[in-house]
Formats: structure tokens, sequence, C-alpha cells
């Protein structure tokens, strides 16, 4: 069995993987976590699953970083030792083949809840994404003349009425069945309720949309 003290080694890599060890993990893992509870109440729960994916990456990428580290040593200095003990500050040590087996566990054991993370992301996603589309049909489909306050003329499967885009004294504009529109007069045309509201008040696509959700 050999033994090797770090310090002794003066290895820079060593010496910055222990120190994390030591330090980060007790003072700097219970500040997050104790910063993040406060939070947790606060911020946007899409945030604070982002921050914490992008807690564990950073703590997978280290936990990688230290398991290559250990092989290193191990094949580099002790390649037939079995038993090799790593001394790690003060009273504190643990065999080389041990150390890489539990930085392995964890390791696991953050990127399945990073994984489990990024499927909710991509659910939550999703979902958002569903609830936009239903919206845009839903708003498309508002009849365009519930949004005029002049009189509307009924004319068989059209309905007309004086153009809310332009000044006009005879009605030129034109609403058809499927919702569609078109003013004779200054040649607006569209296909729904959002085209109109964009033309009408002079909007983008999600002014439109903010427009009209309500109604």
């Amino acid at each position: 069995m050999d033994t090797f003290d770090l310090k002794i080694q003066k290895e820079i890599k060593i010496d910055e993987f222990f120190k994390r060890c030591s330090i980060y993990h007790k003072s700097q893992k219970n500040a997050l976590n104790e910063l993040t509870e406060a939070l947790r109440g606060t911020l946007e729960p899409n945030y604070v699953r982002y921050c914490r994916m992008k807690y564990l990456e950073s703590r997978l990428k280290d936990a990688y970083k230290k398991i290559n580290i250990l092989r290193d040593i191990r094949k580099d200095k002790y390649p037939d030792d079995d038993l090799v003990i790593v001394h790690a500050g003060k009273n504190k040590m643990f065999l080389l083949n041990d150390g890489v087996k539990q930085i392995q566990s964890t390791a696991e054991k953050w990127y399945k809840e990073h994984q489990l993370l990024v499927r909710n992301d991509n659910d939550k996603k999703t979902e958002i994404y569903s609830k936009r589309i239903r919206l845009v049909e839903r708003c498309k489909k508002i009849p365009i003349e519930n949004l005029l306050q002049s009189e509307i003329i009924i004319n068989g499967d059209r309905k007309k009425t004086k153009c809310p885009i332009h000044k006009e004294d005879t009605p030129s504009f034109f609403i058809f069945e499927n919702n569609s529109y078109h003013c004779f007069g200054c040649q607006a045309h569209g296909s729904n309720a959002i085209d109109f509201v964009i033309e009408w008040k002079g909007l983008d696509f999600n002014g439109a949309l903010d427009y009209l959700r309500n109604i």
C-alpha cells in the first residue's frame, strides 16, 4: 500500500481540486441553497429551474474534471497499487479508487436531476407553445364586426360597414363569412381578426394578440 500527501506533491490542479472540495462544498453550496430558497417564492419558476440546471452543469463539469485528475494520478504514479491513500486536508483521507467511485456516484445523481429538469423544461416549453397556438386560433376567429361600433349592414353572407381604417361616407368595408375582410376604398385586406387589428390599430402580431386576448 502506498501513500502520498497532496501538500507535499504541490500539484496545482490537485490543490485546486481539494480546495474546492473543502471550501466550495461547505460554504458556497450552503450559501447558494439558502439564496435559492429565499428567492424561490419571488422568482419565476422557469428562472429558478434554469439557475438550477446551470448550477448542476457546473458541478458535473467539476466532477468529471476531478475524476480525470484522480485517474491520471493512478495511471501515472501508482498503476500497480490497489490501495493508494489520499490525504486531503486536516483529518481527511480516502482511498483513491473509493474517491473516484464516490465522485462518480454523486455525478450520476446530479446528471439524473439535470436530465429531469431538461425534460420538465421541454414539457413547459411545449405547454407554453400549445397555449399560444390555442390563443392565436381563438383570436383569429373573433368576429371582426364585434370589434366595430359602426352600423353593420347584412348583405347575404357578407356584412358591410364604413371602413374603420380610413375615413369614408359610403360603406365599402366588407366582412365575409370566413371572417376575412376587404375594403374596396383603401384596399385593406386580411384573413382574420388578427390581420384586421394589425392594420386597424397599427400593432405588430404580439400587440394584436394582447389586444384581442381578453375579448
